[in-house]
């Protein structure tokens, strides 16, 4: 399935809004530490909801950023597959480590937030609405927009911009990045990153936590 192609002045609505609401929330957030991942997932939400309205109001609706309504269901379906084989491909990875005499879960100890409304915050934040928020910005609008002049371009471009806003960028956001955007190139819905993302995110905080506990 083809992905659709964002047109230019979508594309500028789309920079418009993202830029006052980083700025915003980039302000707020280097003043008050201690609500981070409050803040973000505040910052990340609006950033959602307007991005979403806007495209609304295209000629195609949703469907430009690959949200059509009829490819929703079969969107989660198409995502919990991949991410089932990308999961059989991490479990076989692991064992290969274990087996060497490496302990994959050294690489998450993270530490996990202190008290259970800062972890319920964290989970929410980082395992769903980070996860939606970064697939419509970055394989929905920026991929999208690019794809229509280069398909390398495209990938190098919008998982480049992904992984220089992470700078704890590493293997498995490396990995999830180029996952996400050829998850997307290949079923041309948004849905197939987007559960494969959250669900990615979801047990990477889960190992975290164990990582932490072990």
């Amino acid at each position: 399935m083809k992905v659709h192609s964002i047109k230019i002045r979508f594309f500028i609505y789309s920079v418009l809004v993202l830029a006052p609401v980083e700025l915003i929330g980039g302000f707020l957030i280097s003043r008050n530490g201690q609500h981070v991942m409050s803040l973000l997932g505040v910052m990340r939400g609006i950033e959602v909801v307007i991005l979403l309205l806007i495209f609304r109001f295209n000629v195609d609706g949703l469907t430009s950023i690959g949200l059509g309504q009829r490819d929703l269901l079969s969107g989660v379906k198409r995502g919990i597959v991949w991410s089932i084989g990308f999961g059989v491909l991490v479990c076989v990875s692991i064992g290969i480590l274990v087996f060497l005499g490496y302990n994959p879960l050294d690489m998450l100890r993270t530490g996990p937030p202190d008290g259970p409304f800062e972890i319920i915050v964290y989970f929410c934040v980082a395992g769903l609405i980070a996860p939606i928020a970064e697939e419509v910005i970055f394989r929905g609008i920026l991929y999208g927009f690019l794809r229509q002049w280069s398909l390398l371009a495209a990938f190098v471009i919008s998982n480049s911009v992904f992984l220089a806003l992470h700078p704890e960028a590493g293997f498995v956001q490396c990995t999830g990045a180029l996952l996400f955007t050829l998850s997307y190139e290949l079923e041309g819905k948004l849905l197939v990153p987007i559960t494969i993302h959250i669900l990615g995110n979801s047990a990477l905080i889960c190992l975290s936590n164990m990582a932490t506990i072990l």
